[in-house]
């Protein structure tokens, strides 16, 4: 063996190999499922509400406003698709938010019809069922940083 510092070590050197992720629980691809059916139902629900307001005629203000909620669809949905912990409280928190609005009565002119009001049931019941997939075993679990 060559005692010059220069030399290569004797061992072997290389990095830890890391864990990889393990595969996706099947109940998050049906959680992001979900979460785009019940995307998908509050698009109708939004054009209800604008079809029944008189002063809404589907103006720049509505076409924004549904631009902007799907701009935040794709980012959570997306994110959550990919394991991104951030995006799961992002899902929490907005769901949470969701279904306090649903409970609270409308100040409209004119109430919502009984479709309206079953569609919007709908989405809220399918984004907590999303939201409880990704916080329950095993998909909690697929969400945790993997240890090093």
């Amino acid at each position: 063996m060559s005692e010059s510092p220069y030399a290569p070590p004797a061992s072997h050197v290389a990095d830890r190999p890391g864990n990889p992720r393990p595969p996706r629980p099947k109940q998050v691809a049906v959680a992001v499922g979900l979460l785009w059916l019940g995307f998908g139902i509050d698009l109708l629900v939004a054009y209800f509400q604008a079809e029944r307001d008189s002063t809404e005629d589907f103006g720049p203000s509505f076409f924004a406003g549904v631009a902007v909620a799907l701009v935040i669809a794709v980012v959570v949905n997306t994110y959550v698709y990919r394991g991104s912990n951030w995006a799961r409280i992002a899902l929490l928190l907005l769901t949470l938010v969701g279904v306090v609005f649903f409970f609270f009565p409308s100040e409209d002119p004119a109430p919502a019809q009984v479709l309206e009001r079953t569609l919007d049931f709908l989405s809220s019941v399918l984004s907590v069922i999303a939201t409880y997939l990704v916080f329950s075993p095993p998909g909690s679990h697929w969400f945790r940083r993997p240890q090093s």
